[in-house]
């Protein structure tokens, strides 16, 4: 496999590589961080070593056709499992801003990462607007399963808020109870009507 990275990345104007290692290292590595069920037992000191996270050699052009989540995606939900919330933040922003990056499924995901570190560091206003931008997104790009996560997400985001409302803090940006649970239906029904998996319909409603 390495071989093979080795002998076939390029660059053009250093903006557009084919399988840099970079790229393939950091998603390998993120991917089986967040696959495992502890990573107390792993050297995440490899994180602080990365290259920025707006650097040319982490974008691959291939990832635009057959990648559902980029290695900037992946590694800023590495960051977020580990409370690196800022951190998160900016391989989110990366991942958005990328002019060249035309991943609409890694891009909406990208926009559910952003929503939820915003919304965990009291940035609500800024949470919102991640999250409707990702919807916006979904819809556009006609994607219905990234537009049933952004749903369950800002949902989600809503629930969280209400209960932190109840202790005395949080926010009234967000969807209220009664509205995530009116779109998640909503949501579950067209995707019914669209022949969806019934096991994946049911996780939504959790």
């Amino acid at each position: 496999m390495f071989v093979y990275v080795r002998s076939t990345h390029t660059s053009s104007l250093r903006q557009h590589h084919v399988l840099h290692p970079h790229y393939v290292v950091t998603s390998m590595f993120a991917a089986l961080c967040l696959a495992s069920p502890d990573t107390s037992g792993i050297d995440l000191s490899y994180i602080d070593t990365l290259p920025s996270p707006d650097a040319p050699t982490l974008f691959c052009t291939i990832s635009c056709l057959i990648v559902y989540a980029s290695a900037r995606v992946l590694m800023g939900e590495l960051l977020e499992q580990q409370g690196r919330h800022a951190d998160a933040i900016s391989w989110a922003q990366a991942e958005l801003q990328d002019q060249s990056n035309l991943n609409v499924p890694s891009k909406t995901r990208a926009g559910r990462l952003l929503g939820r570190c915003h919304a965990a560091v009291g940035e609500h206003m800024l949470s919102v607007a991640a999250l409707d931008a990702a919807l916006r997104l979904a819809k556009t790009g006609n994607l219905m399963y990234s537009e049933a996560l952004t749903v369950r997400e800002h949902a989600l985001a809503g629930k969280g808020v209400a209960s932190a409302a109840a202790r005395g803090s949080g926010s009234d940006l967000h969807w209220s109870k009664e509205t995530g649970k009116q779109r998640l239906v909503e949501m579950m029904g067209r995707m019914h009507q669209e022949g969806g998996n019934r096991a994946l319909l049911e996780v939504l409603l959790r």
